[in-house]
């Protein structure tokens, strides 16, 4: 029965990668598309506006609302929500129909991020300690479809001749993903857990935020998740015209666009290898959480490396620089998450998905700032500057992943001692 349990937290993992790297294959082009369309760069801002703050309204009381109730049929719901999206996103410049799909999307992304990690942590029977190899698991699947979807999705547009083909094709994939989830096979324990948590939804709540406020190890997690946020928005929203340096975003050339495309290519293979190797080290053993720190470290080195390359005009050397960057930060959240689940104690799996729920808050709010900060910046000052940001946010990840290795171990000596 444990294998099974086991086997089933696998694939839950498998099609949660799925689904994130099925998200990838219009994300290359969507914003294009919607331009296209006719919709402008203020409305853009206003469709990301109504996203972020849909996730921030919704994003904790879900995770709460599936560790109380139903984990399996949140999770059902979110990939249902974000089927909706497609369509939606095809009436375009409907500019009202736009703003429910940003509002689908969150709804959709909020209902899985959190319940999905919860619906895995209860399949493995306390073993918090294997956590870390479905979470490497789901990385390595999304990062390697990733790059599958994204080529499918370039190959669409192309043949076709029309993006709303790739918003088709990812309806019909994500309502295969959603199959597999209904299918999914799932416990008492792993579709409510309302039965062992008592009091009413905001007692619940509470004692999810106490699990992260309380230990060492949330504060920890909660530190390094919102530190990687900061750095990793520059990552995110400005690795287009980083990469170009000073060309023209707008109109650019074959040679340009290979260089973005070998960009993403190389970006999500470097991150599949990096979640290939680390799942190799147990999560609590000392040598994972050292790689953690090298890993951030390094990343926050090359950054430096990045800005040299690109104003030096080094296209080649520049992609590789980012592409190993890719590989080495994708570790820093997914690390940190494994290492709080792996310390976590028994009875407060019961509260992960609204833990996680909180620490995704935070990084939303901590994106929301960076982004706010950024904008306020003098025009005259190159994107490519902003890379600074991100080399001084991993490092300082590293030296919280140190502190945290350092804390663990004395609360460890203290223990045996008494």
């Amino acid at each position: 029965m444990r294998v099974q349990n086991v086997n089933t937290a696998k694939m839950l993992s498998v099609n949660y990668g799925l689904y994130n790297a099925i998200r990838m294959l219009i994300g290359v082009y969507h914003a294009a598309f919607l331009i296209s369309t006719g919709i402008s760069i203020s409305q853009l801002a206003i469709l990301q506006i109504v996203f972020s703050a849909t996730v921030l309204l919704l994003d904790f009381p879900l995770s709460v609302f599936a560790d109380r109730y139903y984990r399996k049929q949140i999770v059902v719901i979110g990939v249902f929500f974000t089927i909706i999206f497609y369509p939606l996103c095809t009436l375009s410049p409907n500019f009202t129909a736009l703003l429910f799909s940003e509002i689908s999307y969150a709804i959709g992304i909020c209902s899985i991020s959190g319940a999905i990690e919860g619906w895995v942590l209860s399949s493995l029977d306390g073993k918090h300690d294997k956590f870390s190899l479905c979470a490497h698991l789901c990385e390595r699947v999304s990062s390697f479809g990733s790059v599958i979807t994204g080529t499918i999705g370039i190959f669409a547009v192309y043949f076709y001749g029309s993006y709303k083909a790739g918003y088709l094709i990812s309806m019909v994939l994500m309502f295969i993903v959603l199959g597999i989830f209904l299918a999914a096979k799932s416990s008492k324990k792993n579709i409510r857990s309302s039965s062992k948590i008592e009091g009413n939804f905001v007692k619940q709540a509470l004692e999810s935020i106490n699990v992260i406020s309380t230990s060492r190890s949330g504060k920890y997690f909660i530190l390094i998740s919102c530190t990687f946020t900061l750095g990793v928005q520059v990552i995110y929203h400005f690795w287009q015209p980083i990469m170009l340096s000073d060309k023209n975003i707008g109109s650019i050339s074959n040679k340009e666009l290979i260089v973005l495309l070998m960009c993403h290519v190389g970006a999500f293979s470097s991150q599949y290898l990096a979640n290939s190797y680390l799942p190799k080290f147990n999560v609590q053993s000392k040598m994972y959480s050292m790689l953690t720190v090298i890993f951030s470290i390094l990343s926050s080195g090359l950054c430096i490396v990045l800005f040299l390359l690109i104003t030096n005009r080094h296209d080649m050397l520049s992609v590789l620089a980012f592409s190993i960057i890719h590989g080495m930060i994708s570790i820093i959240p997914v690390g940190a998450q494994n290492i709080f689940i792996s310390q976590l104690k028994s009875d407060d799996e019961k509260y992960i998905s609204g833990s996680l729920g909180i620490v995704s808050l935070s990084c939303r709010i901590s994106s929301i700032i960076i982004l706010g900060c950024i904008s306020l910046l003098p025009r005259n000052i190159p994107v490519v500057d902003y890379i600074f940001i991100s080399a001084v946010a991993y490092i300082l990840c590293g030296f919280y992943f140190l502190k945290w290795s350092s804390s663990s171990k004395e609360v460890i000596y203290d223990s045996q001692s008494q």
